[in-house]
């Protein structure tokens, strides 16, 4: 009986353990959690795929469950960065879509809040809509689409 009391003893006191270590580490709490359906096609990318998208002031996060089985991530904070490899936000601009996109281009896309500075905004019944040059840029409460005709660039999101 001693040994049932000793051994249920130390089995609470790692089980208090866990939970104390386990409840004080440092998780992402989001201030929006989603479940979309997005569409991405560029020179670099062709995705059509359900996806997480979860995002607070400072970050975002966007997990692609590919139904090819190979996971896809997207973490943007001060770099974006695709299943842990990093780049700034300009190269990243640089290398996947045009020199003269902000650096903040496919946050606000992802976040679904204006672009550009807000230049062009036409305000909607249920969102707005953006025209600059070759980009047509448009949110409402169904999805964000974000089209460049120019470099050929497609960003589709509709909540699901």
């Amino acid at each position: 009986m001693r040994y049932f009391l000793l051994c249920s003893g130390r089995i609470i006191g790692v089980m208090f353990l866990v939970f104390l270590f386990y409840s004080c580490s440092s998780m992402y709490y989001a201030k929006s959690s989603t479940t979309v359906k997005i569409v991405f096609k560029s020179e670099k990318f062709r995705i059509n795929e359900t996806a997480f998208l979860n995002y607070d002031n400072d970050s975002l996060f966007l997990k692609i469950n590919s139904s090819n089985a190979k996971e896809f991530k997207i973490f943007i904070k001060d770099d974006i960065c695709i299943n842990n490899n990093c780049l700034s936000k300009k190269n990243f601009n640089k290398d996947f879509f045009h020199n003269s996109y902000p650096n903040d281009l496919l946050e606000n896309i992802l976040k679904s809040n204006h672009i550009f500075g807000s230049k062009n905004i036409q305000r909607t019944k249920n969102g707005f809509f953006q025209k600059i040059g070759n980009i047509f840029y448009e949110v409402n409460l169904k999805k964000t689409i974000f089209r460049d005709s120019s470099n050929r660039i497609l960003i589709k999101i509709q909540n699901i």
